[in-house]
């Protein structure tokens, strides 16, 4: 079951003085409310939130609150006031969980975007989403990188509802929909059977099937007639509607299990064998029609992102190790529910590829060498919510689970028939590649617009558009050739243009597009455009492989960019990066300088200051994906060494060339292997010197000269401590390689491929005094996530999708649960990220000495950077409750019902003064004594200490 967990830290440590407005009793309805929201009982949680809310309407927490649960029970319109309200007064030390904050978390701007695109108000959710941009700090990577996916969504959702289809939709009756959800739909493919779940107080599972008057039949109940513990769902049945595949619901470590139909009966069902369920999560599967070839969602070591599609074949009636389906239809993101159409066809979930929110429903076409390109399949089958409960049983023909105003209650089952109202569209001088099927002979035609007329029923023109890139990172300015063809037929042929994109006209149908460019592997891509598809546009961005050089490993190094003012890194830049990582990995000898620079816009000082940040981070982010630091040196040049022109010659900005000098350039040493220098493409009118780029094979730069009978092209560059030294002059980067990859140049481990521009760029910058080696400081104290702090413990098991949690009982009588030790704070927030992505949005970071303070313990000094083990505490040693801690010495008559001679003062080099009640035995003892004191609400904020740790403090008794 999917929960979202909130954590309660009600953290006494870091407590206020107590919210005027509020009594007692309202804390603990606060608390009994975050418990309602912990159990998705949301209903509970909202009643209680909205009785807080009105004895003080000014409490932005208690309005984030109220608009998270309406956002949960899908009631969109009423979460966005509340929302717009929490978002007056946003924290980024929000601290969840507290009954004294008043604040709201900066995540609050991602919810009310996300409620008004989800009510189709998203240019107003575009505008939010800019917002928290402008926001959020530089390093919050995540914060980034969900807002900028938020926004594509917004671009797609835009796109999509401007061309909606057109559908027939027919409301499943009752007893089928009733006031409950009803969801997880599987339907038979010849749309007789149906298996579904009801939620109640668990997932009731239901089997219909169509009558000969075409209604469905009474549902019957088979949750225990299969054994169901009240948690599985389906997610297939077979045509004949005598197989059913069901989920465990477990999303960490999930199984499959089957149950069959037998003389009318459900049996008890059983899981798969070791072949499909495995240690990690398998989470839907579907059947190909003849039941040989299973499509499996699986979240494995293989996958590229989280859930992936896999296949496996029944080979001798055992099902074969399953296999990565590819990168055509697996994203970064999750793939789940695949469901197979006459076997050619499959249709998934995806929160990847062309997505307008949440999970979107794709369609795929089997080719010979795969699987097409996914096409989104459209609004409204496709939304902004989660597109999840569907059953396919055509092209035209979908089962649907959602909400909607004819809804009984919650989610109900409703039947979706797609109608094609294709119009001819006709285009003012435009023409276009079209594939027209005549019965059962093809023709293929360039069809101008001035015989459209004579054409009926032409479905409209559609435009494929795509950017051609290469996996080596090149800005190669060599066009790309692009072969159209259709069933074997060329149809045309294509030449990208100087951005490297490309484009042509058609209508609906499968077509084969064949990129060819020179020094790059032939790409053969399968495009399958539906007659539904709804749009005008359908993009296809291809990715080139560069073909392997015959000696050595070819690997190309380019410049990093970086946005105007900024010291953040990209997605894109990140990809670069993660190849160098992979180089310095398989060259533990490599040294890199990484060189900052700056545009000429801003102070010099500023400038110099933005490009070591520059570097830093590039060199940061390595260091947080496992390289040792050792391996590089960080220079900041400021604005020096541009590459492109800053202004125009009119004197007026120019941004296109000043983002081309927003750069740091990587500087291998000690290569082991064949490292290309890749040249930054400038456009020729940006460039400060424009021409051909020419290359040079850079041998070494020496302390002493070399003296070489064997290089007849050695040239020698002196310089004011060393000597380098290249050899040739290539006008082609393959020559250039060719020659890199002689014997005697082999022999020179610095060898790498460069342009005559970044020569001179070495060899002034050999002039100069380097700076220092960047090394990295910081607090010798270490990180660790905190994922939730109870007053009761519920167990590490409880945390299931997580991995090495650890409940730690504090002092302060809470349980808190954590996970992880990290060197770093950036260390530790690329894992908090991670750990939020799995349904703990408000997990925190957490100093470890803190959590020594609570438990007693040191952290372990093994294994830092991954897992400790549980951190305990002894119960036999002597504590304290500490009852108050101020900047001034008070009189001991203000802690009434304490025994004074009990009382003890401790002052600490910070200047507070630290006042104790005890000691006691045993924390039990301390324990049972702070229960009863802090139900008075001057000691409301008291926690308890091992008496040890004061031993460090002055003791100012009277």
């Amino acid at each position: 079951m999917k929960i979202r967990l909130f954590i309660f830290s009600i953290l006494f440590v870091f407590s206020v003085s107590a919210i005027a407005q509020y009594s007692k009793n309202d804390k603990y309805r606060f608390i009994d409310a975050e418990y309602d929201f912990l159990y998705e009982e949301y209903d509970n949680a909202l009643s209680k939130y909205l009785n807080l809310y009105k004895k003080d309407t000014s409490n932005n927490n208690i309005a984030y609150r109220i608009g998270l649960c309406y956002s949960y029970l899908y009631e969109y319109r009423k979460s966005i006031p509340y929302f717009e309200k929490a978002t007056k007064n946003v924290s980024r030390d929000y601290k969840d969980g507290s009954f004294k904050e008043t604040r709201a978390p900066l995540d609050t701007y991602l919810r009310l975007a996300n409620a008004y695109r989800q009510i189709f108000k998203t240019e107003k959710a575009m505008f939010i989403l800019k917002n928290y941009l402008e926001l959020i700090e530089p390093d919050n990577v995540y914060g980034h990188e969900t807002a900028n996916h938020e926004i594509d969504k917004c671009y797609t959702a835009l796109e999509l509802t401007k061309y909606p289809l057109t559908i027939n939709i027919n409301h499943l009756p009752n007893p089928i929909n009733n006031e409950n959800h009803n969801w997880h739909i599987a339907v038979s493919a010849d749309g007789k059977h149906m298996v579904y779940t009801t939620k109640t107080d668990q997932e009731d599972i239901y089997y219909v099937q169509m009558l000969s008057d075409s209604t469905w039949s009474v549902p019957d109940n088979i949750t225990y007639k299969i054994s169901s513990s009240g948690f599985f769902y389906p997610v297939y049945i077979s045509a004949k509607g005598n197989k059913m595949i069901l989920s465990d619901g477990d999303l960490e470590k999930g199984d499959l299990y089957y149950a069959i139909k037998e003389n009318g009966n459900w049996q008890k069902m059983e899981p798969f064998g070791r072949k499909i369920n495995s240690k990690y999560c398998e989470q839907s599967a579907c059947l190909s029609p003849d039941e040989n070839t299973m499509i499996l969602s699986i979240k494995n070591k293989e996958s590229l992102g989280g859930f992936d599609l896999f296949y496996t074949k029944k080979e001798n009636n055992e099902w074969s190790d399953v296999q990565n389906i590819g990168t055509a239809i697996n994203s970064i993101y999750d793939e789940i529910y695949p469901s197979l159409i006459n076997d050619s066809t499959l249709i998934f979930c995806s929160k990847g590829h062309n997505n307008m929110g949440g999970f979107d429903i794709f369609r795929s076409k089997k080719t010979e060498n795969g699987w097409s390109s996914p096409v989104n399949l459209g609004f409204p089958i496709s939304t902004p919510s989660d597109d999840i409960y569907y059953s396919f049983i055509n092209d035209s023909l979908i089962y649907k689970s959602m909400l909607d105003t004819s809804s009984l209650g919650g989610f109900d089952i409703y039947c979706l028939n797609i109608l094609n109202t294709q119009k001819a569209i006709k285009e003012q001088n435009d023409s276009f590649i079209s594939a027209i099927t005549s019965g059962d002979t093809s023709i293929i035609a360039s069809i101008s617009n001035s015989n459209t007329d004579s054409i009926e029923n032409l479905i409209p023109v559609i435009e494929v558009k795509g950017t051609i890139s290469f996996d080596d990172q090149s800005q190669n300015e060599n066009p790309v050739k692009i072969t159209i063809m259709h069933k074997n037929a060329i149809l045309a042929e294509l030449v990208s243009d100087v951005n490297r994109e490309y484009s042509f006209n058609t209508i609906p149908g499968d077509f084969t597009l064949i990129f060819h460019a020179a020094g790059y592997e032939t790409s053969t891509e399968e495009i399958s455009i539906p007659n539904s598809f709804h749009s005008k546009i359908f993009n296809h961005p291809v990715t080139l492989k560069s073909k392997q050089i015959t000696t050595g490993n070819y690997i190309a190094i380019n410049n990093i960019y970086f946005d105007y003012g900024s010291f953040q890194l990209s997605k894109d830049e990140k990809v670069k990066l993660a190849k160098l990582s992979s180089l310095i990995e398989t060259n533990p000898s490599l040294l890199i300088e990484v060189i900052g620079y700056t545009d000429a816009k801003g102070n010099i000082k500023f400038n110099k200051e933005l490009s070591i940040k520059r570097a830093r981070t590039v060199i940061e982010y390595l260091v947080q994906n496992g390289i040792d630091k050792k391996h590089f040196v960080a220079k900041g040049m400021g604005e020096a060494n541009q590459i492109a022109i800053n202004k125009n010659p009119d004197g007026s900005d120019n941004p296109e060339g000043r983002k081309y000098n927003r750069r740091v350039e990587l500087k291998i040493h000690n290569a082991q292997n064949t490292v290309i220098v890749e040249d930054t493409h400038i456009p020729e009118h940006l460039r400060y010197n424009a021409g051909e780029i020419q290359y040079t094979v850079f041998i070494t730069n020496s302390n002493q000269q070399i003296q070489s009978d064997e290089f007849s092209n050695l040239t020698e560059h002196k310089t004011k401590n060393s000597y380098i030294y290249t050899a040739g002059k290539f006008n082609k980067k393959e020559e250039a390689i060719s020659f890199l990859n002689t014997k005697y140049v082999e022999s020179f481990p610095d060898a790498s491929i460069i342009s005559l521009k970044q020569l001179d760029k070495i060899i002034s910058e050999a002039n100069t005094v380097k700076n220092d080696a960047y090394a990295s400081g910081g607090d010798k104290d270490t990180y660790r996530i905190q994922v939730k702090a109870l007053m009761k413990s519920v167990g590490t098991s409880y945390f299931n999708n997580l991995s090495n949690v650890e409940e730690l009982h504090c002092y302060d009588g809470l349980f808190r649960y954590v996970t992880g030790y990290y060197k770093t704070k950036e260390q530790a927030l690329i894992e908090l990220q991670r750990i939020i992505n799995k349904g703990y949005p408000d997990a925190f970071l957490v100093r470890s000495k803190r959590l020594e303070i609570l438990t007693g313990n040191k952290p372990k000094e093994a294994n830092i950077d991954s897992i400790a083990t549980t951190a305990a505490f002894n119960p036999n040693e002597n504590f304290v409750i500490q009852i108050l801690s101020v900047k001034k010495n008070v009189d001991l008559n203000k802690f009434k019902g304490l025994q004074k001679t009990q009382i003890h003062i401790y002052k600490g080099a910070d200047g507070y003064f630290r006042y104790t009640w005890g000691p006691f035995n045993s924390f039990n003892e301390a324990r049972q004594e702070w229960r009863q004191l802090i139900k008075q609400d001057q000691y409301n904020d008291a926690f308890i200490m091992n008496s040890t740790f004061y031993e460090k403090f002055e003791n100012v008794n009277p």
